[in-house]
């Protein structure tokens, strides 16, 4: 019987997903968490009762343990309650700390995106789920957490400054990730032709950072030159990494492909 406690969100089209499903499988595990994906045809679709941030990520009830990088050993502590492995997880101090939040940032496209959007986001990332769940606050304790938030609120900008490249290269790679999978029948050079588009990039823009709800940012609306940098930054990149980062996204694909009988036996597709 799968225990309802631990629920861990995925997406089939996601490669932390994917390692973290397989390796729950291979350990035997996953009859001890319910697997949830939240792609909009599940049976068991999430929008309906929280933010899903980015996945993997992990819950147990209502309490966020976890979120986008998961080391699959961190996923087997939990489920299996070790204390001591789970330890090895936890940031040890502030630098350890505001490490995990810079990647859980970097990890999740839309975190990213808001980032990009509006740097000074990070006030409110601070002193949300979402940071609770970068730097694993459950096992914590709270004068750690109430600690690691000061710091990192004194080095706002520090911490700013050092993200905004890693957002816009997760930025730039989901975009081009996501255009793909819509035209998986152009060759390179129509791909290129398509992508590699200011306006059709705003527009993804817009819709992922609204996740559909166009109007959630009118201030787009009274100022369209709001985002200019941000658009110079990704089409330089994608024109500068248009192959290589195509080249990754093929191998993604192939790899969702080879593990298409696993995920549906799960389910999950």
């Amino acid at each position: 019987m799968i225990r309802t406690d631990y629920v861990l969100f995925v997406h089939p089209l996601c490669l932390s997903s994917l390692r973290v499903i397989k390796y729950l499988y291979e350990k035997k595990l996953l009859d001890r968490v319910r697997i949830v994906s939240t792609t909009i045809g599940s049976k068991a679709s999430p929008f309906l009762d929280r933010i899903i941030y980015s996945v993997p990520m992990i819950l147990r009830g209502n309490s966020l343990l976890g979120v986008d990088p998961l080391e699959e050993e961190y996923v087997e502590a939990i489920i299996n309650s070790d204390k001591a492995v789970i330890e090895k997880y936890l940031p040890k101090d502030v630098e350890s700390a505001i490490n995990r939040f810079k990647d859980s940032i970097r990890s999740s496209s839309y975190v990213s995106l808001a980032v990009l959007y509006d740097p000074n986001i990070v006030d409110l990332l601070i002193d949300s789920e979402f940071f609770y769940g970068a730097i694993r606050r459950y096992y914590l304790g709270e004068e750690r957490v109430k600690e690691y938030r000061s710091l990192i609120k004194e080095r706002k900008q520090d911490f700013i400054d050092s993200i905004v490249d890693g957002a816009t290269r997760n930025v730039t790679y989901n975009y081009l990730r996501e255009s793909f999978l819509a035209n998986q029948d152009k060759d390179d050079k129509q791909l290129y032709e398509e992508i590699v588009d200011r306006s059709r990039f705003l527009l993804w823009f817009q819709t992922k950072i609204s996740m559909g709800r166009a109007y959630t940012f009118p201030e787009l609306l009274f100022n369209p030159k709001k985002l200019d940098g941000v658009v110079d930054k990704v089409m330089d990149l994608l024109e500068k990494k248009f192959d290589k980062y195509l080249e990754h996204v093929r191998h993604e694909y192939k790899v969702f492909m080879d593990n298409a009988d696993f995920l549906k036996g799960l389910g999950l597709i």
